[in-house]
């Protein structure tokens, strides 16, 4: 119920992981892991870990482009 609530919700916003990247399981299991257990612990802020992971999404997705000649 809970879940229906949030997907009714107008600010809810639905996003979809770009794991066509070839590195992005890469990411999501070596380098993002131990950077959530510390959000978990309250060793690392919620905001440095969202920065921190779309730094290297964005880093991933500019290497991607590049190799298909965008």
């Amino acid at each position: 119920q809970a879940a229906q609530s949030a997907l009714d919700d107008p600010k809810t916003v639905l996003v979809t992981p770009p794991d066509y990247l070839p590195d992005f399981g890469k990411i999501v299991q070596v380098q993002m892991l131990g950077q959530w257990q510390k959000v978990l612990i309250g060793q690392l802020s919620a905001q440095d870990f969202a920065d921190d992971f779309a730094e290297k999404l964005n880093r991933s997705k500019a290497k991607y482009d590049a190799r298909q000649g965008k």
